[in-house]
């Protein structure tokens, strides 16, 4: 720790690092729910794969088809997930899709990362100077960051 300022020094590490999209959706009948996702995250979002509802008690749900909507908002898309559980319409609920974790990248704890209007920085040590420095952040999770650039 640095006891000029209080700053902890975490070293840059490599690790695979497995991400979460998290949904807003609503029921929309009783086994079904839909809402939207972002141009970005429909990428990252195949039909069949497992899904993390969250309402009253959590269950499971299958992403049973996603759609691009030609008049939706910057190109976002509908995703329909379908459940077991009976749903009441107008639910809403919270929709998690786990990825799987890729090859090993750079990493920050995600405390280190600092998020401003002028975009991400981290304080990289420089000799005796901290430095704060642009990154570009790819996958995180609830512990690291990814940084694809800056570092």
């Amino acid at each position: 720790m640095s006891k000029a300022i209080g700053l902890k020094i975490e070293d840059v590490g490599e690790m695979k690092i497995a991400s979460a999209i998290t949904l807003n959706v609503s029921a929309e009948t009783q086994n079904t729910a839909t809402g939207w996702v972002t141009p970005e995250q429909a990428k990252a979002i195949r039909e069949g794969i497992e899904v993390e509802l969250h309402g009253d008690t959590t269950f499971k749900g299958i992403v049973e088809k996603i759609e691009a909507n030609p008049l939706g908002v910057m190109g976002d898309s509908e995703i329909t997930i379908t459940t077991a559980e009976k749903l009441t319409v107008g639910q809403p609920l919270k929709a998690v899709l786990r990825q799987p974790a890729g090859d090993e990248v750079a990493v920050v704890p995600a405390a280190a990362l600092l998020k401003t209007a002028e975009g991400s920085f981290v304080y990289a040590v420089n000799g005796d100077f901290y430095v704060r420095t642009p990154v570009k952040t790819g996958v995180t999770d609830d512990k690291f960051v990814e940084i694809t650039d800056g570092l």
